[in-house]
């Protein structure tokens, strides 16, 4: 902290976060930290970010695939986020340190490196969300209704069936016709899958 204007990440320049804060990611290892903290400030320079949650998941996806680092389980335990910012409060500036984390199951799946593979194949925000809001079972299911979809023609799409896939699908790459719903679809079903054999079935 007594570093924060060297350490800490600014987010005032993006327009979803920016509320004038400042992020450090924190972890019990001092190599993680440094990995980290590189990887969120490039992630944060590229991606259109709404959360600080979403920045700490994809920071743990890049750490996975692109260095493979191994951690154990205290450090997968206490990965956390510390934001700073100031505010106004009775008339004098207050520093206000608030404290975001995973639960240690989303840690884990997020630094697999088949989960976190496909991930980032599939690239989606949406998709994130709902694994880091541990709502697996909504995966599936996004992927039967878009292979359905998928099953017909594109320029026999509905505009029910466009509103429901511009709204799941912000990449182009993935929605474009048919044939490429159709493979995102089965990456959705992969996905799945491998955080089902990661699990061992237990959770809804």
């Amino acid at each position: 902290m007594l570093h924060r204007d060297f350490a800490f990440i600014n987010l005032a320049d993006n327009s979803n976060l920016a509320d004038g804060s400042r992020i450090f990611l924190n972890a019990p290892s001092f190599q993680v930290m440094w990995y980290l903290n590189r990887l969120a400030r490039e992630i944060y320079a590229r991606e259109n970010i709404a959360s600080v949650r979403e920045i700490l998941g994809m920071s743990l996806i890049e750490l996975a695939v692109r260095l493979g680092v191994q951690l154990g389980v205290w450090t997968e335990m206490n990965i956390e986020v510390v934001s700073w910012r100031k505010i106004r409060d009775n008339g004098k500036n207050r520093n206000v340190i608030d404290f975001v984390s995973l639960p240690y199951e989303v840690v884990q799946l997020l630094l697999d490196k088949k989960i976190a593979s496909s991930l980032m194949r599939i690239g989606e925000i949406s998709v994130l969300r709902m694994v880091l809001e541990q709502r697996f079972g909504e995966i599936l299911e996004m992927g039967e209704r878009l292979m359905m979809i998928a099953a017909k023609p594109g320029k026999s799409w509905g505009e029910s069936e466009r509103k429901y896939i511009n709204s799941q699908i912000g990449l182009e790459r993935n929605r474009e016709d048919e044939v490429k719903l159709m493979g995102f679809a089965a990456s959705l079903f992969s996905l799945h899958a491998l955080i089902e054999e990661r699990m061992g079935g237990g959770w809804r």
